[in-house]
């Protein structure tokens, strides 16, 4: 037996046109549908207009529902991604900026680990900056530096 052919909206909006003109039982034998089909036709007509005559989809979400539902979850990715790729970014500069110590005024103030690299002393460039004493009063401590 063959497969009934679905009629589109336009068809099916025409048939209740034509069965409003003509009677309904002829331009039901015509269009080989039930009265039944018919009469359904034209009450989703009457109470939603054209739009209640396309087909439903076929796993029960309007399809206008399920696109919004499709672009939402893109945008949600999208966000996502973009909000790792920033931590990601501050991460880095968190970790760059432990490692090659603080910067204060052109000068490093702190060493790698966190601890004084330096004492600072007032004045701009090409002053002498001590370092400071080694811990445990170990002798041998690197001369000053001088930074221009």
């Amino acid at each position: 037996m063959p497969r009934k052919k679905r009629k589109t909206p336009e068809e099916k909006l025409s048939i209740l046109k034509e069965g409003e003109l003509k009677g309904v039982l002829e331009t039901c034998r015509k269009h080989n549908i039930a009265e039944s089909t018919y009469y359904d036709w034209r009450y989703r007509f009457e109470e939603g207009g054209y739009e209640a005559l396309k087909p439903p989809s076929r796993n029960g979400i309007d399809p206008e529902l399920a696109r919004l539902r499709e672009e939402n979850a893109r945008l949600k990715k999208l966000l996502a991604e973009k909000e790792l790729a920033l931590e990601i970014k501050e991460e880095l500069v968190k970790k760059r900026s432990r490692e090659r110590g603080q910067v204060r005024g052109g000068r490093d103030v702190y060493g790698p680990g966190g601890g004084p690299l330096l004492r600072p002393l007032p004045g701009g460039p090409g002053q002498i900056h001590l370092p400071l004493p080694a811990q445990g009063g170990q002798a041998g401590s690197p001369g000053p530096r001088i930074y221009p």
